[in-house]
């Protein structure tokens, strides 16, 4: 496992889960274009999930390393 300095929960097992909700997230992006889920009847829900993700990923890393990302308010 790699070491990107901004490793998520106390326990070996929490990064590991973290990286790959992280993983899932950046897959699921890549996946709007590859697969044109704009065709898809549940697009809408779709889209939602992965904000969803995205802002649960963006909460934590806020929460937990605050101070190291410079956030200008």
């Amino acid at each position: 496992m790699h070491d990107f300095g901004t490793p998520q929960g106390k326990e070996p097992s929490e990064w590991e889960g973290w990286r790959a909700l992280g993983m899932g997230f950046v897959q699921a992006l890549g996946n709007v274009d590859r697969h044109n889920i704009q065709k898809r009847d549940d697009a809408k829900r779709y889209a939602f999930g992965v904000l969803g993700i995205g802002s649960l990923i963006l909460t934590q890393l806020r929460y937990q390393h605050g101070d190291d990302l410079h956030i200008d308010n």
